[in-house]
């Protein structure tokens, strides 16, 4: 009689225990495997999760309004150049990154920090601005200097405007358009029509041969 007593509760405590053992919400199975419970309040966590707007570009202002619209309260920022100033009125300053990136999943109560600089002045991530190479300067040409030529007669002649040159027998003389030089016999001056003058007065010299051309003096 005893026996069948003793038998009948240690059924009954095997019982309590595996009720017990069912309702544990955190209990694991002898596969490792997470109670379907947990699984529940991870998936939970992460549909608590929010995207993080992209703010790089934006002014500092308006980058903290479109966080705080996105659920993000928990705003700073820094100087982003490393001088270490204070962003005293945030309308002045843009936004060059910010941490956590642009599209990260995070809880609301995550911090953003902000890195600006002021309006009109470059980030320190951004490339620096090409310049276009110059043109190589193209080079200058200049015309010949042609000098006529006409057969020589081994005489010295002299032509208008002054020029002179020195032929030789047989080759060719060369005219050159250079400062006037007087014919050597005394002449004054040269007359349009080509005739020399030896007029020792300019009033007058020429004035029946088209003018005067060239003065030798």
């Amino acid at each position: 009689m005893h026996i069948r007593i003793a038998t009948i509760a240690s059924a009954a405590l095997l019982a309590t225990g595996l009720g017990l053992a069912g309702c544990n919400p955190n209990t694991t199975s002898s596969t490792g495997t997470t109670a379907p419970s947990a699984q529940a309040a991870a998936a939970s966590a992460s549909a608590s999760a929010t995207t993080v707007p992209s703010l790089v570009g934006l002014g500092l202002q308006t980058a903290q309004d479109t966080a705080q619209a996105a659920g993000f309260s928990n705003l700073t920022s820094h100087d982003a150049s490393g001088d270490g100033r204070m962003q005293i009125l945030d309308r002045n300053w843009k936004v060059c990154d910010q941490t956590p990136s642009a599209g990260d999943r995070a809880d609301d109560d995550v911090k953003i920090d902000l890195g600006a600089v002021k309006l009109g002045e470059p980030c320190p991530n951004d490339a620096p601005p090409t310049t276009a190479a110059a043109p190589s300067p193209t080079p200058t040409t200049h015309a010949p200097v042609v000098h006529h030529t006409a057969p020589g007669n081994g005489s010295t002649s002299s032509g208008k405007s002054g020029s002179s040159g020195t032929s030789t027998s047989g080759g060719t003389a060369t005219h050159h358009t250079e400062s006037p030089v007087a014919p050597g016999d005394g002449a004054t001056a040269q007359c349009n029509d080509g005739t020399l003058s030896y007029s020792q007065h300019h009033q007058g010299t020429c004035s029946h041969h088209g003018g005067v051309a060239v003065w030798y003096r």
